[in-house]
């Protein structure tokens, strides 16, 4: 059961048509026309996920960038402007996975950065994986036991394996998801940040040890330098008045600050002095600042270097993704003054890496294709005249139990036939509705009522319409809008 919700703006957002897509076969410096064709096989394909990035920031801060960031992907490049991502939700995790494997979540299994299965009946993580072991960290640590498993398919790096067994593919994000999708189920390795060890880590899927180059980096623990570190805006001041206040209604804090507004700390939240609102790890506070961008850039340079990438004689695969954008999305939204200076400060990284692979591998030999795995909209607070808000899912839930368990005179609480709510769906129990003797197709319709009865739901569609839709060969284009 799917529930649409007419809102531009609740938590998990749907932002479907707000993407990029560059991609560059140019050299940095004395690059050709973006008209001549280059015909010689690249040494590095570097694609870049920048994640939660609308395709907009780059005309609303173009004046504010450099020559040689995304302006040079967009002047010497070429720029898809007409890409979408016919699916929804359209998360981190479905986007990673889909744009180097072309395969949409239905099929490829990764429908969102988590869902509910109606077999284990819990929520189940897109890279979870209980038979591999972290590396890098204590072995039984959940954050490293990660792996491509439930993704179904291949990618180019996939492809690239089979035809070039000697090429390298190689995955880099500071979250687990951005690092493992892009790179397939064949990768060399796949790399990511640890916030609470502070260190970049990986799991047994890849290998038995991390190689020497990660572990040289972790020792030299240059995640600590920015512990206590300020965030100033790069800019003056008059620069980011574009984007409205500083203190926006709305607008979130980050892990250990009581204000919402510059300069912003990264604490140190092994302080015992911090004020603890949740669970924090030490290095949380990094993940939402240019400084997790920061580490990230340093990382996929440690990379090229520690793996050679491009420097064997065959084509490698390098993918990085950018994953403080969306950490920092969530907290401030897109018309903030954290996201503007984040954006300029990404551009400003990107420069500092496309010149690193010139002096290493040269530009001319690289393939750089830059894109977004989603976009996002404003804060509901945003909103004109209340149109929209925010969702609480279990919320949700509760309501249309109550509602369901009135209408079929069933005790809802202890039969538990509406299993969950999960990124917009209501999961049924099949079983114990046909085991209560209620009919399949009434019992869809009744939840899906109910569901309109929440505020800034528009529309449903039950998992029957769904299945006959695509039986009869049609396209559920209109459905999964």
């Amino acid at each position: 059961m799917k529930l649409i919700n007419n809102s531009t703006a609740y938590k998990k957002t749907i932002t479907a048509l707000i993407i990029i897509q560059l991609s560059l076969f140019s050299t940095l410096f004395g690059a050709p026309h973006k008209n001549d064709r280059i015909l010689r096989k690249p040494k590095l394909i570097l694609v870049i996920v920048v994640d939660q990035m609308r395709v907009d920031y780059l005309d609303r801060f173009r004046d504010l960038m450099c020559d040689t960031g995304f302006r040079f992907l967009m002047e010497k490049g070429t720029r898809c402007t007409n890409c979408r991502y016919e699916y929804t939700p359209t998360n981190t995790a479905p986007g990673h996975s889909f744009i180097l494997s072309g395969i949409y979540p239905g099929i490829s299994g990764i429908i969102s950065n988590e869902w509910y299965s109606t077999v284990r009946r819990r929520e189940v993580y897109c890279v979870e994986d209980s038979s591999v072991f972290s590396i890098g960290i204590d072995p039984w640590e959940a954050a490293g036991r990660m792996s491509p498993k439930n993704f179904s398919g291949t990618t180019v790096g996939d492809q690239l394996k089979t035809i070039s067994p000697d090429s390298k593919v190689i995955g880099i994000a500071i979250n687990d998801r951005g690092a493992i999708l892009p790179a397939g189920k064949h990768a060399d390795g796949a790399f990511w940040f640890d916030p609470q060890s502070g260190k970049w880590i990986s799991s047994n899927y890849y290998f038995k040890h991390l190689p020497s180059w990660v572990s040289a980096y972790n020792d030299r623990h240059l995640p600590e330098s920015y512990l206590n570190k300020q965030w100033i805006k790069l800019l003056p001041d008059s620069d980011y008045v574009r984007q409205g206040i500083d203190d926006a209604p709305g607008e979130g804090t980050i892990a250990g600050e009581t204000t919402r507004v510059f300069p912003h700390l990264a604490a140190d939240l092994n302080d015992p002095n911090i004020i603890r609102t949740s669970v924090f790890r030490r290095f949380d506070a990094l993940l939402p600042t240019t400084f997790g961008d920061d580490l990230t850039r340093q990382f996929a340079e440690e990379a090229i270097s520690g793996e050679c990438l491009g420097q064997c004689g065959v084509t490698d695969v390098l993918t990085i993704s950018f994953s403080s954008l969306d950490y920092c999305g969530h907290i401030f939204g897109p018309d903030s003054y954290e996201i503007e200076d984040m954006i300029i400060r990404l551009d400003r990284q990107l420069a500092g890496l496309f010149s690193f692979v010139d002096s290493t591998i040269g530009v001319k030999n690289t393939v750089i294709v830059l894109t977004a795995d989603h976009g996002v909209c404003s804060l509901p607070e945003k909103s004109i005249a209340g149109m929209a808000g925010r969702i609480n899912g279990k919320d949700v839930l509760v309501d249309i139990k109550v509602r369901i368990g009135q209408k079929f005179d069933y005790n809802e609480g202890s039969d538990n036939l509406l299993l969950a709510f999960s990124n917009d769906y209501v999961y049924l129990d099949y079983d114990g509705i046909k085991e209560h003797g209620f009919n399949i197709d009434s019992f869809e319709v009744a939840v899906g009522e109910a569901g309109l009865k929440e505020p800034y739901a528009s529309r449903y569609y039950t998992r029957t319409q769904i299945e006959q839709s695509m039986a009869s060969g049609g396209s559920t284009d209109s459905i999964l809008c």
